[in-house]
């Protein structure tokens, strides 16, 4: 099976198991390999005989075709920008469910868990504003619209799970159209304590869907320190300037506002030293996202030709907090958990103090 899906230019030497995919729904697999001498990873889809057709195996299984998809049709948009590395495909086999990819621990040695400090944060920070400018405004993009083929909708309204070609509707892992257990964990009466959320559940989640679509992008989904490596060990590299990220599991890409994925990233793998100074990191990302919009857009400039200001940025960024508590809430809470209670508290209090009223459509 492995011999198969590379390419007649390799000759497999060994192979090592890292490890399972979530729930053991496959694994991944480091190849050495000859001609030329390197190493490749290999992720191989074998899901479990005893799957049933609930909404969470569903979503896993489609969640391998969007990350198919993504390299075979959108990763190579992303050559232009070296702060913004995913890996090389080099082979992808759909009938076996097998995904060839470069090894990027050979560039990126150094990989990442949580408590990512400043110099860290930084790189990675640099890296999404990357990827968010590249895939800028998507469904109304005469280059990209194309790309992102047919969107995919919630597990349960996909007729054929394991077909499916195109990235998600709306990205991101925890959406409300995917999570109806946690739904109703949440609206479970022992879940006193986050009450303040209850009604704002719909809202929330009309708001981020229903943004101006200037406003949204490709966004990765699934931004946290397991998925991330870098060029250098932070401590021993001269220059911030000279750390590099780079990111890889791009099960969960889709369209989406950008701050759904900053909420994740700063919500679970930042040192919490950091988090005292939000503003800080939100106007390091919004920086390079406006370099990096003028690189990707032929020196246009983001809020001159799209009205995306740092103000948008901070609205975008209540909605998303407010929508990842709510999925923890009904989940289980982890990473900088209680700081995103307060500042999801925090953002709710002003929507009341302002006298909004919540909407459910």
């Amino acid at each position: 099976m492995t011999s198969s899906i590379l390419p007649p230019s390799y000759t497999l030497t060994s192979t090592a198991q890292i490890c399972s995919l979530w729930s053991n729904y496959g694994s991944v697999s480091r190849l050495h390999v000859s001609s030329p001498k390197t190493t490749l990873i290999l992720k191989s889809i074998l899901p479990p005989s005893s799957s049933t057709g609930d909404e969470s195996h569903l979503r896993k299984l489609i969640s391998y075709r969007v990350e198919r998809y993504f390299y075979t049709h959108l990763s190579p948009l992303l050559s232009s920008l070296r702060s913004t590395k995913v890996a090389e495909a080099i082979s992808v086999n759909d009938p076996t469910g097998q995904l060839l990819l470069e090894d990027l621990s050979v560039s990126y040695p150094v990989t990442c868990y949580g408590s990512l400090t400043l110099r860290s944060t930084a790189s990675v920070l640099t890296w999404l504003a990357g990827f968010h400018a590249t895939f800028w405004a998507p469904e109304s993009s005469p280059t990209l619209s194309p790309k992102v083929g047919s969107p995919i909708r919630p597990p349960l309204s996909v007729k054929s799970p394991t077909t499916a070609n195109g990235i998600w509707e709306r990205g991101g892992y925890w959406y409300l159209g995917t999570r109806s257990e946690e739904l109703s964990s949440l609206l479970n009466d022992r879940h006193t304590e986050e009450g303040y959320l209850r009604k704002w559940i719909k809202d929330v989640d009309r708001r981020i869907r229903s943004e101006a679509p200037g406003w949204k992008t490709i966004i990765h989904g699934d931004v946290k320190g397991a998925n991330i490596f870098l060029s250098s060990n932070p401590d021993r590299t001269p220059s911030p300037e000279d750390l590099k990220a780079a990111l890889y599991d791009f099960q969960y890409c889709g369209i989406s506002t950008p701050a759904v994925d900053l909420v994740y990233f700063i919500g679970t793998t930042v040192d919490r030293t950091l988090l005292k100074d939000l503003d800080n990191l939100l106007s390091i990302y919004y920086t390079h996202l406006q370099r990096a919009y003028e690189t990707t857009h032929d020196g246009n400039k983001l809020e001159e030709e799209t009205g995306y200001s740092y103000g948008v940025l901070k609205e975008q960024w209540d909605v998303a907090v407010v929508d990842w508590m709510r999925f923890m809430a009904g989940w289980g809470v982890w990473g900088n958990w209680r700081w995103v209670r307060e500042q999801a508290e925090a953002a709710v209090n002003k929507w009341e103090s302002e006298g909004r009223v919540p909407v459910d459509d």
